[in-house]
């Protein structure tokens, strides 16, 4: 009987044990670190306190629904530093869990610190998803997938004044320029006419990034733009760059945009206020240029450097982020779960509803945003369906960091083509 009692009290302090290593593990402590580059936070919500902004309420969703977890937010407002910062952190084995940053084989410039993922991912996730090639090992989804597309497909083109392009004689809404030299000749006119067509902040190449990056794109093409990532190719010999470049130099030179566009600081306050005909317009200032300009803003296009494009709503885009999990997080399955949790559709509706953009999930249409009825919406669907994809997402970190500062100085003659080319075969030989 004591051998009984024995063997009983010996199992019941184990199974207190047990219960007890059960409740601490269950109540440990995770803390995940976020870095959120741009693509988390609308330029509208940066100016909302943090706790305002979707992502903040969405880290409290996914924290209720995970007692003990805590995740911080660093925000970010340059996409080239959160690529250099996470490049320091692989080094030192030390930094964030979880990233939002450029997609595209500029991945290949931080694969290194990556995690791969393609274990994680379930079938909704893959199905309605779009975009895993811009997330994955050269561009192909079938290979190591490195990050989760995040969050909307942009669309990047130009906004215009209704009214002052009336007033220069012409009607975009019925005849909207589609070559080049057909827009050019609507600058001439809207600048004869007395009216400034462009007023823009080139200090951050704005006018290259969302509009005349077609152009490069169309000419040499996304292979051709990757080789030089892949040092299978010169910028020096793209002759699609150097012509994107020429042409840039044009809007200086025939007084296209402000003389002071290298120091300006300011991109499109001059627009809304009714300076200027014409702005580079991104889909996620669509609530601000609405309302402040109503029924008198359009948006326009960019022409096209191709024939077979005449009849396309061309524009440059595309799901231009993705979610990426250091391989250095001491916690990648919860960290790649918050990755998850973020593209699962009921939080994509959510994300669209503060950050309009065309949906990257295709069980999510224009209605369930609220946005069914909006006309300038349904042509930015219609400019996603054969978008161009963002030619500085092809670069490498080092090149792209050049492009993203020295185009301006092309622009306003401080610099030819060639020598920005030339500058940027260096940068990603080193």
């Amino acid at each position: 009987m004591k051998s009984i009692r024995k063997i009983l009290a010996l199992a019941l302090v184990f199974c207190m044990v047990l219960g007890l290593g059960t409740a601490a593990f269950a109540e440990e402590k995770v803390t995940l670190s976020l870095w959120a580059c741009n693509s988390m936070m609308s330029a509208e919500e940066m100016k909302i306190p943090e706790e305002e902004w979707y992502i903040s309420a969405a880290i409290k969703r996914f924290e209720e629904a995970h007692p003990g977890v805590t995740i911080e937010i660093s925000a970010y407002d340059d996409n080239a530093q959160v690529l250099n910062d996470f490049k320091a952190a692989t080094l030192a084995g030390y930094g964030p869990d979880i990233v939002c940053f450029m997609n595209g084989p500029v991945l290949l410039d931080i694969a290194a610190g990556l995690l791969p993922l393609n274990d994680y991912l379930d079938a909704d996730h893959l199905d309605n998803l779009v975009g895993w090639e811009t997330c994955a090992e050269d561009m192909d989804a079938s290979k190591t997938i490195y990050g989760i597309p995040y969050a909307g497909q942009s669309v990047a083109c130009f906004a215009y004044n209704r009214e002052l392009i009336a007033q220069a004689g012409l009607d975009f809404d019925a005849n909207p320029p589609r070559t080049i030299d057909e827009f050019y000749a609507a600058l001439d006119a809207i600048r004869d006419a007395g009216i400034l067509p462009f007023h823009l902040d080139e200090s951050y190449p704005a006018l290259l990034l969302y509009g005349l990056g077609v152009w490069w794109e169309q000419l040499s093409g996304t292979d051709g733009i990757i080789a030089h990532t892949l040092g299978d190719a010169k910028y020096v010999d793209d002759e699609g760059f150097l012509f994107m470049l020429e042409e840039y130099r044009k809007f200086y030179e025939n007084e296209w945009i402000n003389s002071d566009t290298a120091t300006s600081a300011d991109n499109y306050n001059v627009f809304l206020q009714g300076g200027c005909a014409l702005c580079t317009f991104g889909i996620w200032d669509q609530a601000t240029f609405e309302e402040a300009m109503g029924d008198n803003f359009g948006i326009l296009p960019v022409p096209t450097a191709i024939e077979e494009d005449i009849d396309k709503l061309t524009a440059v885009g595309g799901i231009g982020a993705c979610l990426g999990i250091a391989n250095f997080s001491k916690h990648p399955d919860i960290a790649a779960e918050f990755a998850m949790f973020l593209t699962t559709r009921d939080e994509m509706v959510q994300y669209y509803t503060t950050n309009p953009s065309v949906p990257a999930r295709v069980d999510i249409t224009a209605a369930d945003i609220g946005m069914g009825d909006n006309e300038n919406f349904a042509k930015m669907i219609e400019m996603a369906s054969g978008i161009y994809f963002w030619p500085d997402n092809c670069m490498s970190s080092d090149a792209a960091n050049l492009y993203y500062t020295f185009p301006c100085q092309v622009l306003v003659g401080n610099m030819t083509p060639m020598e920005l080319a030339e500058m940027l075969d260096e940068a990603q030989e080193d």
